[in-house]
């Protein structure tokens, strides 16, 4: 779980890390034309086009060298600079300042919570002794068109991070939850994945009149194997048995590990007869399998079918009851039971 974390986090890390040096290349570009037109300014525009030249020199590193860290560190630098440059050219305290809260986030995300925090520190107590010793001679009109421009700019900077932000949040609780439904072992769906797509599958089948198959596959003796091979074994039996089991199953079924030595197939849109044909294939594949140091292994299967109009405890119960069957008349066989 927490690698699946820590890979959703590079992911994203990376995406923003192009997305802010696209966006300061973009902006530069497009903000340097409006100072040269509209304020004659050929400092600020520069100090624009400075910065789009650095960001794609600097996105270019990245994609050319894959080192994540270091082009963050470039972006973050590129931004500080382009920021303190912006404060001191423009003089504007009143609109510059609002651009000065959009660093803390990105640094924070980029380089993590101790690197963010330092850059922050320091940011902030370079604008502020900038502050202290400039005070007197800073433009105080609030409604000038470079405070609004200025203003309109830092707003829709903000929107985009926090936009980012959620999405990123959204993303990666998606992607935690779908790795919470995958057995550690055989990479299969797990049993709370399971029990939800039997819930949907019922539902379904109830408005559709259509039969779902439930089948519970149990390894013959695994037991044995334990004791006579080791855990370690098992453990590799059981991981070719589901990759024996996923690779005999139809597109449309969806089998897993529901605990143990015992998997559970679930086979929507399944008569009787469709799913006494896909459990015979199972147990045959099983049968002609040959697994870790040469064991050989048979499955017992038990099927419940349903039209819906139940409970899924209802129809696990009867695939149970049909597996109990199954061992009952010598194991390596299917048992069905219908509603």
């Amino acid at each position: 779980m927490a690698r699946a974390s820590d890979d959703i986090l590079e992911e994203r890390q990376a995406r923003l890390l192009a997305l802010v040096l696209l966006f300061v290349a973009a902006y530069g570009g497009i903000i340097g034309l409006v100072n040269i037109v509209l304020f004659a300014s050929p400092q600020l525009a520069a100090m624009d086009f400075l910065a789009t030249a650095a960001s794609f020199t600097v996105l270019a590193y990245y994609r050319r060298s894959g080192r994540l860290r270091a082009a963050s560190w470039a972006a973050i630098l590129i931004l500080a600079g382009l920021l303190l440059t912006f404060l001191v050219l423009a003089r504007a305290a009143n609109a510059a300042l609002l651009w000065v809260t959009v660093l803390p986030p990105i640094a924070f995300f980029l380089l993590g919570s101790r690197d963010g925090l330092r850059v922050t520190v320091v940011f902030s107590l370079v604008v502020l002794a900038w502050l202290v010793s400039t005070f007197r001679q800073l433009d105080p009109a609030p409604f000038s068109l470079g405070a609004v421009l200025n203003c309109a700019e830092a707003l829709l900077a903000h929107a985009l991070i926090f936009r980012f932000s959620e999405r990123t949040r959204e993303a990666a609780f998606e992607r935690l939850r779908e790795h919470a439904q995958v057995d550690g072992l055989t990479g299969l769906a797990n049993r709370e994945k399971l029990d939800l797509e039997l819930s949907r599958a019922l539902a379904l089948a109830e408005r559709s009149g259509q039969w779902v198959a439930v089948a519970m596959i149990d390894l013959d003796h695994f037991k044995a194997v334990n004791d006579s091979h080791g855990h370690l074994v098992g453990d590799q039996v059981l991981l070719a048995l589901g990759q024996c089991l996923a690779g005999a199953v139809r597109a449309v079924d969806l089998v897993g590990r529901w605990g143990g030595e015992e998997f559970l197939l679930l086979c929507p849109s399944t008569d009787r007869a469709g799913a006494l044909a896909v459990a015979e294939k199972l147990r045959a594949a099983v049968a002609a399998e040959p697994f870790a140091d040469g064991v050989a292994l048979t499955v017992s299967i038990g099927v419940g079918i349903s039209q819906g109009r139940e409970l899924p405890e209802t129809v696990l119960d009867r695939a149970d009851r049909a597996l109990y069957a199954a061992k009952d008349a010598g194991r390596n066989c299917v048992v069905i039971e219908a509603a």
